[in-house]
């Protein structure tokens, strides 16, 4: 049985991504092993007894614990998050039943609406409800966040164009496919930072698994909408929303056979305002996705829909890029068979 083990940086804040990817890789290098592990010790006990069972729970801070033994899965389930809540895990939860991925595992932020609160993996947001539109719900933040890697200043402003530009890009995509995209809010911060920097938006990740937040910046949107670039906020919310999806397909950050598609390495680019389709041959559809893997797969998934027509005159000449295109193709129609010819054909 093929074990699918999550190990994707979804942490994507355009000029920090190649930081982040080098500084986490070890870690999720580390995690992959301890899940080999796991599933190497299943396998000898198995050849012992093939009743054994095993569970593998994680706390949202990241650490794992693993359990074994003869009880039902639901049973040895228990006994998994019991060690991780005695070792004062925080919220814990059952990711692997045996050699399975848990169909239950998420790491969704969730929004309480009688305290107009959202609660991500290590954070708390005071927000405003806005609207909801294809199960997305568009919040205001109207308190001043600062911590957990980034900063969302309060929004005391009322913006239907900037709710409006969003709602036009997810009207792009079937119904059935944002259902199951893991895109779940977007989040409307006056002002956006990583590091001091100010961002237009990003889609930050517990480890592997996405909450389901798109992150946006107000000034930045309406500094962009003033210089008429409203491309350039379509093309950041297309990105930031592969992330998610990215997430949700469970590929890995070390994504072989993406990777093993190139035959140009992966260099630092930590420019991404540039948005020139490339035309070298070489793979790659922006300098930005010549980062790495997740950056790459970001940058042609939002071309492919933000500009299908300029993307498939490319793909003529470019046999690399256009066998990317064909594995990214093949994976979202694993969320939903609605990504087919006719909605690709309607961009």
């Amino acid at each position: 049985m093929r074990l699918v083990f999550v190990i994707l940086l979804c942490c994507s804040s355009y000029a920090f991504a190649q930081s982040e990817y080098e500084k986490h890789k070890k870690f999720y290098d580390d995690r992959y092993q301890y899940v080999k592990n796991y599933r190497d010790e299943l396998t000898k006990l198995r050849k012992k007894n093939i009743n054994y069972k095993g569970a593998i729970v994680e706390t949202v801070t990241g650490s794992l614990f693993t359990i074994y033994g003869l009880l039902s899965q639901s049973q040895v389930d228990q006994k998994a998050l019991a060690l991780c809540n005695k070792n004062k895990g925080k919220k814990c939860k059952v990711r692997f039943q045996s050699f399975k991925i848990n169909p239950h595992y998420h790491r969704y932020a969730e929004f309480n609406s009688s305290k107009q609160m959202l609660e991500g993996a290590d954070y708390v947001l005071k927000v405003n409800y806005l609207l909801k539109h294809k199960n997305i719900l568009f919040l205001k933040n109207i308190q001043n966040h600062s911590g957990s890697g980034f900063v969302c200043t309060q929004n005391t402003s009322h913006d239907p164009e900037i709710n409006n530009i969003f709602i036009n890009e997810i009207n792009k995509y079937p119904s059935d496919f944002i259902q199951k995209s893991g895109l779940k809010f977007i989040v409307i911060c006056n002002d956006l930072k990583v590091e001091g920097s100010s961002l237009l938006g990003m889609a930050p990740a517990h480890y592997d698994k996405s909450p389901g937040v798109f992150f946006v910046n107000r000034k930045k949107i309406k500094e962009a909408f003033k210089k008429k670039l409203s491309k350039v906020v379509r093309h950041t919310f297309h990105h930031e929303f592969f992330h998610i999806i990215d997430c949700t397909l469970t590929t890995a950050i070390s994504d072989s056979a993406w990777e093993q598609i190139n035959q140009y390495p992966y260099r630092n680019q930590s420019v991404a305002s540039n948005l020139k389709l490339l035309t070298d041959r070489k793979g790659f559809i922006t300098n930005y996705a010549s980062n790495n893997a997740a950056e790459d797969k970001a940058e042609v998934f939002a071309n492919l829909i933000n500009d299908y027509s300029s993307v498939k005159q490319i793909l003529k000449n470019d046999k690399i890029l256009f066998q990317k295109v064909q594995l990214l193709i093949q994976r979202l129609k694993k969320i939903s068979p609605t990504i087919n010819a006719d909605f690709w054909r309607k961009l």
